[in-house]
């Protein structure tokens, strides 16, 4: 049996300091209390206070003793083992700022680990697989003990305090030798497997190496590969070059996107430095010249000059216009006002009307077109550039020959009455008649008069009046 040094245990040769010459490679304290470790006087055991002499004898010694655990860690292939107790301190009577705790010999070691001991509530424990596989594996695991201190600190834990999840025991590879924190079992039943613990502590291929916590990345790793690697790493880069085209892509229909709803409310709802801009953009993407100062916009297309003036209002734009808009001109270009009356208002609510009856007349005397920015909106939706040659042909209002949204200006009572007309004629046609009567109606709502060809036969005369109207 190895031989084994103790201090305050009844485990192997028990001292009261480790001798120079002592060649036990194997020490074990149980500090219960800072008196206890260092001297067998047992009535200093268990006192708060110790007169200055006393605690001057029990510091000293103390020190001497923490001197003795670095000589002996020092030292190749030693085994300490430290049976955990709570944190005790002894002060001194005279001076009560000094004090010395159940700890101070080992100082060093807990300040280089970090050690903090905390006393819980008795609480069972689990061993972990590397208390286990360790030598104090029998020795933590034959007897069901509760524990009442638990430990923090940088350390390989043998066992943890259930609910608690703090380590109730741990090893510390300090320098070439090791310090092992054991809970203090020490009934007679289980001292037997603690020195049996302690012999197979000391030879070092008795302790599993903790397992690794980090990975490592050696150069010659790359050497070795699965042969699927390589074409799953083509596959990845062609992947990534479609997702990164594709991504690129969605940014310029993302930007178009938002060019065009921005260019959407500017020429709907915008103020005239708005409303400009979105004429100059939808030019632009007309493959027009286009030069821009202020709130006026030149451009040119083959030989084709105009300057595009916008008036925005509440209400319908008023002469003044016209007559800027003459002086920009200067005789060299086609005149073009873009109305925005009545923006406060749905396109679908306006009315037709979008300037003055003065500025109607000027407009056609000095050869100015003026168009709705509703109708110049729809041209650019469908994407109808004749409406330049229109522009450019034509002076007051110009109503482009298509429609998306514009509703039809006959009046729901004027239809209704012109068929109630007929319905007089003719009893025998009631039903018929009635079953028109509310398709109209429901044509009106939505803008857009549709009758059938078998209608169309029966309702003859109603088709001419609408027709007509």
């Amino acid at each position: 049996m190895m031989q084994v040094t103790s201090l305050n245990t009844v485990i192997g040769n028990c001292v009261t300091s480790l001798p120079q010459n002592d060649q036990s490679k194997i020490v074990v304290v149980n500090p219960s209390n800072a008196t206890a470790i260092v001297t067998s006087h047992t009535s200093l055991e268990n006192r708060e206070t110790l007169s200055n002499h006393e605690f001057a004898k029990i510091l000293a010694k103390t020190d001497r003793l923490k001197s003795e655990v670095e000589n002996f860690l020092s030292e190749d292939n030693r085994i300490l083992v430290v049976l955990l107790h709570p944190f005790r301190r002894i002060l001194n009577e005279q001076h009560r700022e000094i004090k010395v705790s159940n700890y101070d010999w080992l100082k060093d070691i807990l300040d280089t680990y970090h050690l903090k001991f905390k006393e819980i509530p008795a609480a069972s424990f689990t061993v972990t697989e590397y208390g286990e596989d360790s030598p104090f594996g029998d020795y933590l695991g034959q007897f069901d003990h509760k524990v009442t201190v638990s430990a923090e600190g940088h350390f390989h834990p043998l066992a943890i305090a259930n609910k608690h999840n703090k380590a109730i025991a741990f090893s510390i590879q300090h320098k070439n030798s090791r310090i092992v924190f054991l809970p203090s079992f020490l009934g007679i039943g289980n001292q037997k497997t603690l020195k049996t613990a302690l012999a197979k502590a000391f030879d070092r291929e008795n302790w599993p190496p903790p397992k690794p916590s980090t990975e490592i990345k050696p150069q010659w790793l790359k050497t070795y590969s699965f042969p699927k690697t390589k074409e799953l790493e083509i596959k990845l880069g062609e992947q990534q070059k479609e997702i990164l085209h594709l991504e690129q892509e969605c940014e310029k229909i993302y930007h178009k996107l938002s060019r065009l709803e921005d260019t959407q409310k500017n020429i709907l709802a915008g103020s005239f430095a708005d409303t400009i801009n979105a004429i100059s953009f939808l030019f632009n993407e007309w493959g027009l010249q286009v030069r821009r100062k202020g709130h006026v916009l030149r451009f040119t297309k083959d030989s084709f000059k105009g300057v595009v003036l916008t008036a925005v209002c509440e209400g319908k734009a008023s002469l003044w216009l016209g007559e800027k808009l003459v002086k920009l001109c200067r005789g060299e270009a086609k005149g073009i006002l873009v109305v925005n009356a009545h923006r406060q208002l749905n396109p679908k609510e306006r009315p037709s009307s979008i300037v003055t009856d003065s500025l109607e007349k000027f407009a056609q005397e000095h050869n100015i077109a003026l168009i709705s920015v509703f109708d110049f909106f729809q041209a650019c939706c469908l994407d109808r550039k004749e409406l330049l040659d229109l522009l450019w042909e034509q002076s007051g209002t110009v109503t482009p020959p298509f429609d998306l949204w514009k509703p039809q200006e006959d009046s729901l009572e004027e239809i209704s009455t012109e068929i109630d007309s007929e319905n007089e004629e003719d009893d025998s046609e009631n039903e018929e008649e009635g079953e028109l009567e509310e398709k109209v109606l429901e044509s009106e709502k939505d803008g857009v008069f549709e009758f059938s060809e078998e209608e169309n036969g029966k309702a003859d005369s109603d088709d001419d009046d609408l027709d007509d109207d």
